[in-house]
C-alpha cells in the first residue's frame, strides 16, 4: 500500500469505495476513541492506504489514479 494523505480522506474514501476501489482505515478503532481535532484521529481519518503491489497491473495502476485525480479536483 501507498501512504497517500488527503485532508478530505474521509470523503476520498467513501468515493473510492463507491467506484468499488476498497481504502480501509488503518487505525478504525482511533476513529471511536479520539476527538476529532486530535493528531491521531486526522492521521486515521485522512491517511488512505492506497492498494499498490506487485499484483496489480500498469493499466490497473492508471484507473487508480485516473479515479483519484478525478475525485480530488470534484472535491
Amino acid at each position: 500500500m501507498y501512504p497517500f494523505w488527503s485532508t478530505k480522506g474521509g470523503e476520498v474514501r467513501r468515493r473510492l469505495i463507491a467506484e468499488k476501489i476498497y481504502i480501509p482505515v488503518l487505525w478504525p478503532n482511533v476513529l471511536e476513541e479520539m476527538a476529532e481535532d486530535t493528531p491521531e484521529y486526522q492521521m486515521a481519518e485522512n491517511i488512505l492506504p492506497l492498494p499498490i503491489d506487485q499484483r496489480y497491473t500498469e493499466a490497473d495502476m492508471g484507473y487508480l489514479a485516473d479515479k483519484l485525480l478525478n475525485i480530488l479536483k470534484e472535491i
